[in-house]
């Protein structure tokens, strides 16, 4: 199991109260927060989204505190996935729409059937020279074995039975 989050969505120019049953973290601000106790919305984990109907949303993305694994805490990653959110009017309005190679010394946008036939060329002339445990793969495994269940079902089964390598790191294993 990976890192647990706690998400929370509410209209543009509203706001939740001071006391613990106003606010949705449950907590009295009318005193002072204890140090460290992670009982606060940070910058990163907080957006505002407009949604396809031009209507705007706060959204906050916070640790889970009663998630075993990470009890409130936070990965990097996992500590900013608020502000990594979609938004039309801010950084994360730039989004990568072709895939890019480098040519000579800068990238260039390319299809996909090209970016997938260099990196098929790239591992196949890998496993040639060095052989199948020349290829590593990252991956991320919540929930599943054999290269993940969620989103990287697909590209588990062709490192671990196409390619057959045995070096993988899981995102959220140091063990591996």
């Amino acid at each position: 199991v990976g890192c647990g989050y706690q998400a929370y969505k509410w209209p543009e120019g509203q706001s939740g109260g001071l006391l613990p049953d106003q606010n949705a973290l449950g907590v009295d601000f009318t005193k002072q927060v204890a140090p460290l106790s992670g009982d606060w919305i940070a910058p990163a984990h907080h957006a505002v989204i407009t949604e396809r109907d031009g209507r705007r949303f706060h959204i906050a993305i916070v640790p889970d505190k009663n998630c075993v694994v990470n009890k409130g805490q936070h990965s990097g990653r996992g500590g900013t996935l608020g502000s990594s959110l979609y938004r039309p009017d801010g950084p994360t309005s730039v989004r990568l729409t072709h895939p890019l190679v480098y040519r000579a010394t800068e990238q260039s946008p390319t299809t996909w059937d090209d970016a997938i036939g260099l990196v098929a060329r790239v591992i196949y002339g890998s496993i040639l020279r060095d052989g199948n445990n020349s290829i590593f793969m990252k991956i991320f495994d919540h929930g599943g074995g054999g290269g993940g269940f969620e989103r990287n079902w697909a590209i588990g089964k062709f490192f671990f039975n196409a390619v057959q390598t045995i070096n993988c790191s899981i995102h959220n294993r140091p063990a591996y």
